[in-house]
């Protein structure tokens, strides 16, 4: 079955979104970037055959650490191995000593940086080059979004502090924590991909990329096999934005991630992405405006990734 949606209405329901959340006053930005941006507001879409629409502070640089940065990492590592194998080295069978693998440490649980996020990170290749690993992903950033992220000096040099006073890398390695890298070199360019900054732009051609199996809309790069989006989108879903993986999938079928910064992403397999930011967060830690906007969007037009129907966007 083939659904048609024309251009024009797409547009009419981004814009009734913005207009409804662009007052909306709830949340609080999260305190490492309570100063960036604050109050901006934008949407961004990108069809897979490259066609766009924006409204709002789409140009606005924002953190894309908190789930979003996780996605560059993802898809390199399922270009190194079976995505089997990699579930059992990021997951229960990775055979660290942490509670939940028939011991009783707890999980290391540092205030500022995700564990499993710095696993991830240890998995990236060539083992041992810090140089190496950072330029493998930054590549698949810049490939994804079409244009390279920016480095935030000032963000990257807190999170490192806060790491330090965490005493992560001692935290990880009480709990046994298994990491396949170094754990300073692990811990430290996470850290960075955590402190990158991204525009709505970007990460709206990022989603499209990945709903056009792996070929950018905008430099018609292929940037990854098609044959590992499915995987890629099944990786997001699971996560799902912070804290709120499950209750997004029951209520719009259709993959999402956030960031700390105010980033919103969903990805509509062979359709496009809508991309949205707002710096408030929720209680749980997703961007109130954003979310709420994207979901309006997908709602009011009924998308989602688990529908039947093969969706068309006509002039």
């Amino acid at each position: 079955m083939e659904r048609i949606i024309k251009l024009d209405d797409l547009k009419q329901v981004v814009n009734e979104a913005y207009e409804t959340q662009k007052k909306n006053q709830a949340g609080e930005p999260d305190p490492l970037v309570k100063d960036m941006n604050v109050g901006e507001f934008g949407i961004s879409v990108r069809l897979t055959d490259g066609r766009k629409f924006d409204v709002g502070h789409t140009q606005s640089q924002f953190a894309i650490g908190g789930g979003i940065e996780r996605i560059p990492i993802s898809i390199q590592l399922l270009t190194q191995m079976p995505a089997e194998d990699l579930l059992g080295k990021l997951g229960s069978k990775c055979g660290c000593k942490c509670k939940g693998n028939g011991n009783e440490i707890p999980k290391p649980r540092p205030a500022h940086i995700h564990p499993k996020g710095v696993r991830a990170m240890s998995l990236v290749e060539p083992t041992g080059d810090p140089e190496g690993k950072m330029k493998v992903v930054s590549d698949i950033m810049t490939g994804l979004m079409g244009s390279s992220p920016v480095l935030d000096d000032a963000l990257y040099k807190t999170s490192t502090q806060n790491n330090a006073a965490d005493n992560v890398v001692n935290l990880f390695a009480e709990a046994g924590f298994e990491l396949y890298d170094s754990a300073e070199l692990s811990i430290d360019l996470f850290t960075r991909i955590h402190s990158m900054l991204a525009t709505t732009e970007q990460l709206a051609v990022m989603g499209a990329t990945i709903a056009a199996d792996g070929v950018n809309p905008v430099t018609k790069e292929i940037v990854f096999d098609g044959a590992l989006a499915s995987t890629v989108e099944g990786l997001i879903a699971a996560k799902g934005p912070r804290h709120m993986g499950k209750p997004w999938m029951i209520l719009t079928g259709t993959p999402a991630a956030s960031s700390f910064g105010g980033g919103f992403l969903a990805i509509l397999p062979g359709v496009g992405a809508i991309a949205a930011f707002s710096p408030e967060l929720n209680e749980a830690g997703v961007p109130v405006k954003a979310a709420l906007a994207v979901k309006y969007i997908l709602n009011k037009l009924q998308l989602s990734a688990l529908s039947s129907a093969k969706v068309k966007v006509s002039e």
